[in-house]
């Protein structure tokens, strides 16, 4: 869900990819954070979140459209679908 929730905020691939790098997954026996970044794998997570970046357009059953994105986690952990969905409306 972290992931989704740093999709969400991000507002470019560059954005992404930053926001990606500095994701703390666990820490080292001395207690020092371990980052994306520092395992290496910043570029393969940006990759696969390439698509994901663009919002879905998408109707409701009464014919309004809608932007979908970023999933109900990360949703749940801000308020709101994510900062390219909202700068598009």
């Amino acid at each position: 869900s972290e992931v989704m929730a740093v999709l969400s905020l991000a507002n470019s691939y560059s954005d992404l990819r930053q926001r990606l790098g500095n994701m703390v997954v666990c820490s080292n026996t001395n207690g020092q954070a371990i980052t994306c970044d520092d395992l290496g794998v910043t570029g393969a997570l940006t990759v696969l979140l390439k698509d994901a970046l663009c919002p879905t357009l998408m109707q409701t059953l009464e014919g309004t459209p809608v932007l979908v994105h970023c999933g109900p986690f990360a949703n749940i952990a801000h308020g709101n679908s994510s900062i390219v969905a909202d700068q598009l409306a």
